[in-house]
């Protein structure tokens, strides 16, 4: 078997024979969008990114250093990522899908057990740039995700889309500030926009694989009008860089409700963490 072979059948020959589900890649999926159109809308919206993220990056707030998250609670978020990211890895080898690694799930699901060791704010910005995807694929699911492993699908973005995020914003006060800063969150809804644009667009192009829907669109996209469906990557950009905005803001907003009604748990926190350590 030549290297080629066995990398095409890791990578990417489920998506071009699965059966069902035209979306997930192969040549239908790649005809859908010319070369011509994905480089016009590339060439727009990622310098615009850029300029928009200078902007944004010029005045940033200081923020504190990183703090390492301890306790039970933080391992067993960390296990609970680290367990479902391997498992997915599994079943992609299996299914001949490991391009779809770089779906945000999977690399938030790394960075996240990075910054949940102490990581700093840059990965923070990284995992929750995508934050509205985890919690959005977590109410409406695609049907061919939840064909290959339901379980692992809900373990996965549960721990994204909610526990995680509110975890670090609870226990970090860097990240807390980052998410109150519009600044910081322009700089992070950027950061997602050019990690679609520029490694996944031409990576999906050239093997065909539809990781994240860059090459052609999802089954929401059916709805539309017709004329409208081929400019979906532009119009769903706009509205995910929105979404990232709202996202950050309201789990701020979810912490501190919390907090205020039910703080006598939160303070218990340090209590029973200074305890385990006097036994220790």
């Amino acid at each position: 078997m030549s290297s080629e072979s066995l990398w095409y059948r890791l990578l990417a020959k489920g998506a071009w024979e699965i059966k069902g589900y035209s979306n997930v890649g192969g040549a239908e999926c790649r005809a859908f969008t010319p070369p011509h159109q994905l480089i016009c809308e590339a060439v727009c919206i990622v310098p615009l990114c850029l300029l928009v993220a200078r902007s944004a990056s010029s005045k940033l707030r200081t923020l504190p250093p990183p703090r390492h998250c301890s306790g039970f609670f933080a391992a067993s978020l960390q296990l609970g990522l680290a367990y479902s990211l391997v498992q997915q890895i599994i079943m992609k080898c299996n299914l001949g899908t490991l391009l779809f690694l770089l779906q945000p799930c999977h690399v938030g699901s790394a960075l996240f057990v990075h910054v949940l060791s102490g990581g700093n704010i840059w990965s923070v910005a990284l995992a929750l740039s995508t934050g509205y995807g985890y919690f959005i694929a977590l109410l409406s699911p695609d049907p061919g995700v939840l064909a290959d492993g339901w379980f692992l699908f809900y373990v996965q973005h549960v721990l994204l889309g909610v526990l995680v995020p509110c975890f670090i914003v609870t226990t970090r006060k860097d990240v807390r500030l980052m998410c109150t800063d519009w600044r910081w969150r322009v700089l992070v809804a950027c950061s997602a926009q050019l990690y679609h644009w520029v490694l996944l667009a031409p990576v999906d192009y050239v093997s065909g694989v539809n990781v994240n829907y860059m090459l052609c669109p999802p089954p929401i996209v059916d709805g539309w009008p017709a004329w409208a469906q081929p400019f979906y990557r532009p119009v769903i950009s706009a509205a995910s860089f929105i979404l990232s905005q709202v996202f950050l803001q309201l789990t701020t907003l979810v912490v501190v409700m919390f907090e205020r009604m039910f703080g006598w748990v939160l303070s218990l926190t340090p209590k029973l963490n200074r305890q385990t350590m006097k036994a220790a």
